[in-house]
């Protein structure tokens, strides 16, 4: 029995091949576009691509909040975020440590009576003063001629100063008045136009300064810094972007080869 042409066009494997040849892909021109190349390429590249980025960001929140939390500047002699605030953080500094009325003995009564009545500091279990006659030398600190910079907004001086440790017990009993010879430690802020400290850190080892380290004053970049870009944020947002664009150089490579292959 004989089909006719229709009859054949029309047979199940036709069929088959019409419906197979409808369904297959375009062949992709070797020559595309390079964006498009980079991001087919890099797509595979994505849970990497992250990882890294969170592992810097981990880091960059690490160093430029080390002291933000703790309500300090990243820089010395910059002003603080809350400038209202913190007008009285120098005066309120020089009584806390440098007091006129301070006793210039080592006797407890004597210091047990100022820590009540003069100073009302007994929830502070230490106290360090340093002599009322040295209050210029402890504002150098905070400033080229006295202090170098130590971390954050932390100078510390280039000489070492004598003063006096207190230590009040929780019923506001002096139990120890002890003389000491160290280096201070000082947190420096900008309050009214002046770098001043505004902060007495402990210095139990006696870390002295580092030779390397440049002078207490104010940084370079200040304008940056003010705005909250500070120094190790904005190195390692620039190490995280250079990252990006050498994982998309990579890219770019394999695709122009893959590409001149497929010529």
């Amino acid at each position: 029995m004989m089909f006719s042409p229709q009859r054949q066009i029309c047979s199940p494997r036709h069929r088959m091949q019409k419906f197979l040849l409808v369904q297959r892909k375009p062949q992709v021109d070797p020559a595309e576009t390079t964006e498009s190349c980079c991001l087919s390429r890099c797509a595979g590249k994505g849970p990497t691509m992250l990882f890294y980025i969170m592992v810097v960001l981990c880091v960059s929140s690490s160093l430029a909040d080390e002291y933000e939390n703790l309500g300090h500047n990243s820089q010395p002699c910059i002003e603080p975020k809350e400038k209202k605030e913190h007008e009285q953080d120098c005066k309120n500094f020089l009584f806390k440590h440098v007091n006129k009325d301070a006793p210039t003995t080592l006797d407890q009564n004597q210091w047990q009576n100022f820590i009540r009545n003069v100073m009302k500091t007994c929830r502070r279990p230490v106290q360090s003063f340093v002599p009322f006659d040295q209050e210029q030398q402890v504002l150098s600190v905070c400033s080229p001629s006295g202090g170098k910079v130590y971390r954050g907004n932390l100078c510390v001086s280039k000489a070492m100063f004598s003063f006096t440790t207190v230590t009040v017990d929780n019923n506001c009993i002096v139990t120890s008045v002890k003389p000491e010879k160290k280096y201070l430690i000082l947190g420096c802020d900008k309050i009214k136009n002046q770098c001043c400290p505004v902060h007495f850190e402990s210095n139990p080892n006696n870390v002295g300064p580092a030779y390397q380290s440049p002078d207490c004053k104010a940084p370079a970049l200040q304008d940056h810094v003010e705005f909250g870009l500070s120094l190790p944020s904005l190195g390692l947002l620039v190490l995280t972007l250079l990252s990006a664009a050498f994982i998309c150089c990579k890219c770019l490579s394999k695709s122009k080869k893959s590409a001149k292959r497929k010529e």
